[in-house]
Parts: structure tokens; sequence; C-alpha cells
């Protein structure tokens, strides 16, 4: 049997959060300062105090009534699709700034031709399903940066792609991007968009129209409250699950009157203050936990997941680095998260690697197979060979090991160590840094990805030098 789920809520938690977020949201409400949106919400029988929007019980049951309970997202070229709402999917990162430096150890600007190796890297790599902009590239020009990042993934990777945008202009100029691959966002969406909220309790104006522009296009979209303890929410991390909860109910409300049946998302990405420096932090125990909570929740409400992770702290490839990010990836895929999104990433999200996105794509071969579980169908036992063997032998031969010598009953590793001491000394005695380098060297040198047509990629540069020159 597979493991079980890991729970940190009881059914009668559950409940009582929900029963507060529906009370919340009915008497304090979520602030939406768009008077396009108010519009719409209105006409749908929502109150408004001001720019506060009240949502009553009939709403969120209406809501949840709508929301997809899984979605299905296509490659670009519409050969091969993945469903968002079974079992855990993963993806590379997103948004970092900075490339780590092996040399030096110290952070560098992340580049476009970079962002296009994370692409490839992750293209090759059978662990990701989907592919984040790992970074924004600093070598172009600022306010059009997402959209040089997204040109570089598209032409690296054909698997779904993963991109968070901040203002309605980007999010217009990324949807056109996609409508080149599929024009049919309702039944071939090729991607995910990612949105925020200001926490607590409120949408920036040009964020909720964005939404709202989702909404409308039926393009699938992660709402992700990133909740920041003491700072944008409560210290506790029971009043913080409470409130990034009301945040996505309303927020779903919000989605489902604008368009019912809407793509929803209920995403994740907790943050801790470090109680001394006040240092923003993303892998703590507490981080984890919540990431749990946040998978229960979904759950209940029939809703897909999202969490970020793996993630870590640490600023360099360490070994702080590595049981922060297994401890992460744990947490949240044995919880039953959907979308996994940060491989690649470390210091808080800020600066990625080549490397590490590797040694991510290992730890998610590793911890695939642990909550796997053990299958213990009646071949499997091996009761026959068992009884057969002679005493002190062998199972080399055995019609059993013949059959499952090449199966995923054991798990294989890419960069991982697994020689003794002295086949490890005459190799050179090679780190997993050093391994995972020479692996992803391998790939850049070889993999070629699905090319993209020159039509669509010229389509892609006018969409670009358009929006450039509106800023």
């Amino acid at each position: 049997m597979r493991l079980k789920p890991l729970e940190v809520l009881s059914r009668d938690e559950i409940e009582r959060i929900d029963y507060l977020s529906r009370k919340l949201l009915a008497e304090k409400g979520i602030l939406i300062p768009s008077d396009e949106t108010k519009k719409i919400l209105e006409e749908k029988n929502i109150k408004f105090d001001g720019f506060v929007a009240k949502f009553d019980e009939r709403s969120i049951n209406y809501a949840l009534g709508c929301v997809p309970k899984k979605i299905r997202i296509f490659n670009r070229d519409l050969s091969d699709s993945i469903i968002v709402g079974e079992g855990n999917c993963f993806a590379s990162g997103h948004n970092a700034i900075y490339m780590l430096d092996k040399t030096t150890n110290s952070r560098v600007p992340a580049k476009k031709n970079e962002v296009g190796k994370f692409a490839l890297i992750a293209d090759y790599l059978e662990e990701f399903k989907i592919v984040g902009i790992e970074a924004y590239p600093q070598d172009v020009k600022p306010r059009s940066s997402i959209l040089h990042a997204m040109e570089a993934v598209l032409d690296n990777t054909n698997k779904p792609v993963y991109f968070s945008p901040e203002t309605y202009e980007e999010t217009l100029s990324l949807l056109k991007i996609m409508r080149l691959f599929s024009d049919d966002f309702k039944n071939y969406p090729t991607g995910i968009c990612q949105l925020s909220p200001h926490s607590p309790f409120a949408w920036d104006k040009t964020t909720i129209n964005a939404f709202i522009l989702l909404a409308k296009k039926n393009f699938p979209v992660v709402v992700l409250p990133a909740p920041f303890s003491f700072v944008s929410a409560p210290i506790t991390i029971a009043g913080e699950i409470l409130e990034t909860n009301i945040e996505l109910l309303g927020s779903l409300v919000i989605a489902q009157l604008v368009n019912p049946g809407t793509p929803f998302i209920y995403g994740n990405a907790k943050s801790a203050a470090d109680m001394v420096t006040g240092e923003y932090l993303n892998s703590t125990p507490e981080c984890n936990l919540f990431r749990i909570a946040s998978a229960q929740l979904a759950q209940y409400y029939g809703i897909p997941s999202h969490s970020i992770g793996p993630d870590s702290d640490s600023n360099i490839l360490d070994v702080q680095n590595g049981f922060e990010k297994m401890s992460s990836l744990i947490a949240e895929a044995s919880s039953g998260t959907n979308i996994i999104i940060n491989a690649g990433m470390f210091a808080t999200g800020m600066t990625v690697s080549f490397e590490q996105l590797v040694i991510d794509a290992e730890m998610i071969r590793f911890v695939t197979r642990l909550i796997g579980g053990v299958d213990c169908c009646e071949e499997k036992l091996a009761y026959d060979s068992l009884l057969g063997v002679e005493f002190g032998k062998d199972f080399l031969t055995d019609s059993i090991t013949l059959k499952y010598l090449r199966s995923d009953e054991h798990v294989k590793p890419m960069i991982s160590n697994r020689k003794n001491y002295e086949h490890w000394k005459t190799e050179g005695k090679p780190d997993i840094v050093r391994n995972a380098t020479s692996f992803v060297d391998s790939i850049i040198k070889n993999h070629k990805p699905k090319v993209l047509d020159k039509i669509i990629s010229k389509e892609i540069g006018n969409i670009i030098s358009a929006f450039e020159d509106q800023l």
C-alpha cells in the first residue's frame, strides 16, 4: 500500500476553519479596488461597503459547486497532457533573480539564455511535468523581463508552462503568447498563471483586473496568498491558515461569479519571519506544517492544490540546503499536494542553479518512490521463489528477479553516489554537485527539445516589441 497521507488538521479543525472563514467573509469581506470588478460582482448580488465585498453563504456554496475538481493542461503542441488534481505534479521553479556562481559561491544576475537552459534541462527531466520561468532575466528591459523569460522557456520546452505576472498588462501580453498555441483555453490550455492577493484581505487594482481577465478567458489560475508571520498575518500558524483560507475562498467566489467553471487552484506560499532579525524565510518546520494543512483544506473543498517547494533558506548548495529541501518535499508530496513548484531554487527563492534543479529532480525521484509504498500483490510476495530457493543460495537468476530488474521496484539514481569508498576514490571523490554539473553539461550538449515554429517565434517577438513600445 501507499504511505498514508500526512495530516495536521482533524476533521473538526477543518470544519471550524471553514466556518470561521465563511463568517469573516460575510462580516469583514475582501477589499477589491476595481470599478469593473465591483460592477460585475454587484450584478451577481454581492454586497459592497465602498470597495469591500461581502460574500455570503450562498455565493460561497455556488462557487464550490462550479469549480472544476480536475484540470487538464496540454503540451504547447497539444500532443499530450497532464491532469492537475490527480496525485503530485512537479514543476521547475519560477521568479528567482540570481544565478549561483559556483566558483565563488556568490550570486550573479540571471540572464535570458540561462533561463532558456533551465527550461531545456526541465524539458529533459521526466520528474518535471510543468516548466516554470526559473528566473527573471536581468539583461533585458526590466519591465518586459517576464515576457523575454517566457520566450526563452518556449524556445526550449514543449511541456506546459507556469508563469506569474504582476500586472494586467503583463498578463494580457502573456495570454496573447499562449493563444499562439491554443485559442481554446477552456478545452486546450497549455499553461497555468499565478496571481497573488495583497494580504491581509485585499487585492491590488492591477492584479484583480488581471485575475478577472484570466477568469473571463477560462485560463487556469493559481491564487497564491503569501502570509508573512506577524507582519501580514497572525503570528500563530492556525491564524495564518485561517487568513489564507479566507483569501482563497473569497478569490474562488470572484472567479466563479465572473465565469462559472474557471479552473482554480488552491495555492500555498506561507513564509515565516525570524523572530530576532525579521528575515523572510520559507523553509521552517512551521512552513512544512502549513503545507500539509493547505493540502488538507484543498482536498476538503475538492479543489486542486499547489505549494511552493522543495525550498531552502540556505544561500549555497550545502547540507542545510539538502535537509530543508527534503523535509519540505516530503511534507507537500506526502500530503497529496497536486502542483509542487520551486525546484532549482534556494536562498528563500531568490537564487537558482542548474545543479540544484537536477539535485531536486533526484530528491523528487526518491520521495516519489517513498510515498509509493510497498506493493504486496501475490506475485511480488515471491512465495514460490522463496519456496524453491536452495538453502544459502541466491536469487540472481530467479524469474521474479529477471522480471523486475528494470522495473520501478527499486529507485534508480541519476547523480547520487552509490560506489564504495575505494571505487569512489578511484573516480576522483566526486560529490553530488560535481556529478550534477556533469549531468547538466550532458543535457545541454545533447538534448534537443521540439523546435518552436518560426512563424510563432516571430509572433512572440512582435508581442514583446509591442509591449515594450507601450512602456
